[in-house]
């Protein structure tokens, strides 16, 4: 009977200071909290534990650094500008261009094309525009396996040689497509996406370079 009593008499206090807690007022105001509202902030709090443990436990790519969470904030934010790879591929294309006017001359079938909507209604751009999404649409489901990951990688810079960009085009990228992924992604695209694409992008984007690079040093003889 002893244990019994101790028992119904430790969730009475419970209850009572649970009763108490939720009706606090909040940030000193006379706002008090409802027990959904309380029961909703400790479940934010206990993810968020559960979260920071998790991270302490992942280990990052050799390659790429990332961590799974990481590799898997970008994938599935990535899916909001795949789904549609055709139109958002150009929107990627046009906002490449609205802030650097000068990389319309980079692509020959856009000469003599001008104004934004009329460069959205090239055909080939269309083409070109999905073609690129998919390209890196595999760089990204590859993100788990670094020896494809590179080779991917590498084929993209080298096979930019022959259209003169240079890592400044890349380093121009970067934002275009963060800004898009944004857009799309709305409330989906957290913070913790962002740097998670932030640390990717750089890691691609320096193996896409040096292979540009190393491309144009063989192009002068001077590749090894």
């Amino acid at each position: 009977m002893h244990r019994k009593a101790v028992a119904i008499l430790y969730v009475v206090v419970m209850a009572e200071l649970m009763s108490y807690a939720v009706c606090l007022p909040v940030n000193g105001t006379s706002d008090a909290l409802t027990f959904d509202e309380f029961a909703k902030i400790e479940r934010a709090n206990l993810m968020q534990y559960q979260s920071a443990k998790l991270a302490k436990l992942e280990v990052p790519n050799a390659v790429t650094t990332l961590t799974p969470s990481e590799a898997i904030a970008i994938q599935s934010t990535w899916l909001f500008v795949y789904e549609d790879k055709e139109e958002n591929g150009v929107e990627l294309f046009v906002k490449l261009f609205t802030e650097h006017p000068d990389y319309q001359a980079l692509f020959g079938y856009l000469e003599g094309i001008v104004g934004i909507e009329n460069i959205k209604n090239v055909p080939f751009l269309r083409v070109h525009a999905s073609h690129v999404l998919i390209y890196l649409n595999t760089m990204l489901e590859s993100l788990n396996d670094g020896t494809i990951l590179v080779e991917l990688l590498k084929t993209l810079g080298y096979t930019h040689v022959g259209l003169n960009l240079t890592p400044e085009h890349f380093d121009a990228l970067g934002p275009i497509l963060i800004s898009l992924l944004q857009e799309k992604g709305g409330d989906s695209f957290t913070p913790f996406a962002e740097k998670a694409w932030l640390k990717g992008w750089g890691v691609m984007k320096s193996v896409i370079v040096g292979a540009l690079e190393n491309g144009y040093q063989l192009e002068d003889g001077l590749g090894y």
